[in-house]
């Protein structure tokens, strides 16, 4: 076997584990090797911002997606219920919710895009998806902290060692990451839980 050979098979072996050096705690950027390197590539290869604030607002400011993984036992779904709009056209949205508790923060994952016809039908979904997994992954993008240590956070994908949320759709996978201009978040939306 050549150098250049064994140099090639250590780096496949050592990727995996070089990816989640820095990440060694309750989140993790692929805990139990569930992404693979096609979900860690898309992450790596976004050229816009998932989410971003209005041109006009001041600061400007962009939010990239990127995956964070959890084990289960550290982990929570709800509808999350938002109030939008004002006056007579104001009206209550619900959405799916993972909240990851880790040993420093809340995280919350709304996920505001869903072929679901309702939320209680995207948490069936989810669960069982979940169901039997150690570990579930969130490919995410960063919104605001909604207090100290909880941060707020808008999902895109869930993703177990049984599959994706919602299943990916060969190259219209990446095109369920676009961009979203959103204006100052959730100044006017309340995010509060039944």
């Amino acid at each position: 076997m050549t150098a250049k050979k064994i140099r090639e098979i250590v780096a496949k072996l050592l990727f995996p584990i070089a990816l989640s050096l820095p990440h060694l705690s309750m989140t993790s950027k692929n805990l139990d090797w569930i992404l693979s390197e096609e979900d860690i590539e898309i992450e790596q290869s976004q050229s816009t911002p998932a989410l971003s604030s209005v041109p006009t607002e001041k600061p400007q400011w962009e939010s990239f997606n990127e995956w964070q993984c959890f084990p289960i036992e550290s982990i929570n779904l709800e509808c999350s219920v938002h109030i939008l709009g004002e006056g007579l056209n104001q009206r209550e949205e619900r959405y799916p919710c993972l909240v990851a508790m880790t040993s420093t923060q809340t995280m919350s994952f709304d996920f505001d895009e869903t072929s679901s016809e309702s939320c209680e039908s995207a948490l069936d979904e989810w669960r069982a998806l979940l169901h039997g997994q150690r570990t579930v992954c969130v490919y995410a993008a960063y919104l605001q902290d909604l207090e100290e240590k909880h941060g707020y956070w808008i999902g895109r994908t869930l993703k177990t060692a049984s599959g994706y949320w919602p299943p990916p759709h060969g190259e219209e996978q990446e095109d369920a990451f676009e961009n979203q201009n959103v204006p100052d978040a959730i100044g006017h939306a309340g995010h509060a839980h039944p």
